[in-house]
């Protein structure tokens, strides 16, 4: 999976500088070796996190009989993530990302020892506080791993470094969500979350031993007193001084509120057109979604090591527009046989959207960057939590078809919307742009 960095990183052709040239051998070595530990060490993170997201939720059903308590969890772990998101940055100006992303493992595993430890009657405050805990974890971690990227890879190598970041997230959802139900049917719910704290363990033990990430974080020039009232301003303004950039976080916003329609509405979908086997239905379209994610990053990693440039603005906008009508397809009540290729084709679509967002994003300048995707995680989180709202209360009104039609129906008309903005702009124009917030 690493094979794509292994020419990382790479001295421009003076006569081509849109193409890597010779490599920097000693350098890249040890690059290299030192991303691929790092990439198994999130995968395990990233297994533990997911085994976390399918277990708190039914544990939290489990202990009070209720499903209201279910959803509660789910919307704490996401208050503590928005709330997180505010002040990420401060915390990357005060703090190295390396000692951030290591106090999250621990304090995260902590959460899940006692969630696993606690008797019954405190059951629910640590379930509560656990859920609090990953939404913090969840959220700091992902920032201060995507916002150093450039650092981890080099600027010119970020494409390939994000490519197989959300390779090895794709494979791991499948194995942390296929894994819980193993588990919980081998031991219990206390189990799932032993497993979950030994996996933040081994990604705190992997992250000490890297010399990675040390170095002040992305924005570490900015003043650690800044009010969190500025920084919200300050990561808008960013955003707002680039038009299309600002778009393409709309677009995102939109494709998180969509997304939830589908979370919300797969498994009453599932059973109601597989009444007999709704699980083989769920399983079987998520490992193809992530075979198509996985097959993107795959296609991307190659089209770049070939072509030497990065996916832009359009390609964002037209595979954003495809992904929310693969997932609209996906429920209109299409043969077996066809969802297959649907399910692949809306989890590459939804690949090459993530990638080249996220790459998109890392040419904002040092000082920048931390802001911007602080403000992007506090978006998403809202894009994601108002969208569960709204599914769960529609759901008892209208049909999933329906329901995913309308809500991923608004991702496209957002995207749409972008890919107009696009076409009337001049290439130059967008070049423009993305050299002026990138200094």
């Amino acid at each position: 999976m690493t094979d794509a960095l292994d020419a990382a990183p790479h001295r421009p052709d003076p006569q081509s500088p849109g193409r890597p040239a010779t490599l920097d051998p000693a350098h890249g070595r040890a690059l290299v070796s030192r991303f691929r530990w790092l990439l198994a060490g999130y995968s395990v993170w990233a297994f533990g996190a997911y085994l976390n997201i399918v277990a708190m939720g039914l544990y939290a059903y489990v202990v009070t009989g209720s499903p209201l308590h279910t959803g509660l969890v789910l919307a704490v772990r996401l208050a503590a993530g928005f709330s997180a998101g505010f002040v990420s940055d401060r915390l990357l100006a005060r703090f190295r990302p390396k000692r951030v992303m290591i106090t999250m493992d621990l304090v995260l595993a902590a959460a899940l020892v006692g969630l696993a430890l606690a008797p019954g009657p405190v059951a629910v405050v640590a379930l509560y506080t656990a859920g609090a805990a990953f939404g913090v974890a969840s959220t700091l971690y992902n920032v201060c791993l995507r916002a150093g990227m450039p650092d981890l890879v080099g600027k010119q190598d970020r494409v390939r470094g994000n490519a197989m970041l959300v390779t090895a997230r794709s494979m791991s959802t499948v194995a942390g969500m296929g894994a819980a139900g193993v588990i919980v049917a081998w031991g219990d719910f206390r189990a799932v979350f032993g497993v979950s704290a030994v996996c933040c363990l081994v990604s705190a033990v992997n992250l000490a031993r890297l010399p990675i990430l040390t170095g002040p974080g992305p924005g570490g020039d900015a003043s650690p007193a800044t009010p969190a009232g500025r920084t919200s301003l300050g990561s808008l303004a960013v955003s707002a001084a680039v038009p299309v950039l600002g778009m393409m976080i709309a677009v995102r916003v939109a494709e998180g509120f969509g997304s939830a329609s589908h979370v919300v509405g797969l498994p009453v979908h599932a059973a109601q057109t597989h009444p007999s086997e709704p699980a083989l239905f769920l399983s079987g379209f998520w490992v193809c979604w992530a075979v198509g994610n996985i097959l993107a990053q795959q296609v991307l990693v190659r089209w770049v090591n070939r072509r030497g440039g990065e996916p832009g603005e359009l390609g964002f906008a037209v595979s954003a527009v495809l992904m929310s009508a693969g997932f609209i397809t996906v429920f209109s009540g299409i043969d077996s046989w066809l969802l297959i290729p649907v399910a692949l084709l809306t989890g590459v679509a939804d690949g090459y959207t993530e990638t080249a967002f996220l790459s998109r994003l890392q040419t904002v300048s040092d000082d920048r960057r931390a802001k911007l995707f602080g403000l992007v995680s506090v978006a998403e989180t809202t894009g994601l939590g108002g969208g569960m709202l709204v599914a769960a209360a529609l759901l008892g009104w209208l049909p999933p078809w329906l329901l995913v039609t309308v809500m991923h129906g608004m991702a496209i008309c957002v995207g749409l919307f972008l890919l107009a903005r696009l076409t009337r702009l001049p290439r130059r124009r967008r070049e423009t742009e993305k050299a002026e917030i990138s200094t």
